[in-house]
């Protein structure tokens, strides 16, 4: 059984790998200069490398396993319906007349529409499957119990409107 004061040790030690292995200001650097980000300067008044070190310190829970990912993978697929959606949208004519048309005109003339449309579908496709998973993986452990009730309550509406959309499009 690893004690507290090893995990920060070996904590640490991944830290300093991380700092001496990795220029991290020269890849900040990097992202400044491609999109005028000013990270230099915000460090400086902000400090924000201490409080990224600290963040790093925070040993993660023995309990925490991959079937706590889930709802952040579903974040992330929303994100994904959201930007594709977007994307589909200036070319989508939604009347009855041009609807299908529309979409055969995205899928084979619109540059890589084709690939947009495969990641809005697959996207959604799965999105409905990692909400059923995360919520099954809280009704397992017990998290919907007080106090994070509403949360699942939420969390339940969340998941009948993912439903409806996965079901009607």
């Amino acid at each position: 059984m690893k004690t507290t004061r090893s995990r920060k040790k070996k904590a640490g030690k991944l830290l300093a790998k991380i700092e001496k292995g990795a220029n991290v200001r020269g890849i900040i650097n990097w992202f400044t200069l491609a999109t005028g980000f000013l990270y230099g300067e915000l460090d400086d008044r902000l400090d924000l490398r201490s409080a990224l070190r600290k963040i790093l310190k925070k040993p993660v829970p023995k309990h925490i396993n991959f079937w706590f990912c889930f709802g952040g993978f579903t974040f992330l697929l929303f994100v994904v319906n959201i930007f594709t959606g977007i994307l589909l949208l200036m070319y989508y004519r939604p009347t009855v007349d041009q609807a299908y048309a529309s979409v055969v005109h995205i899928t084979n003339n619109v540059p890589f529409g084709w690939l947009v449309r495969g990641f809005h579908h697959w996207a959604a496709n799965v999105m409905v499957i990692t909400v059923l998973i995360h919520m099954l993986r809280i009704y397992i452990h017990g998290a919907y119990k007080h106090p994070r009730d509403m949360n699942w309550v939420v969390g339940i509406m969340l998941f009948l409107l993912v439903l409806t959309f996965g079901f009607t499009g």
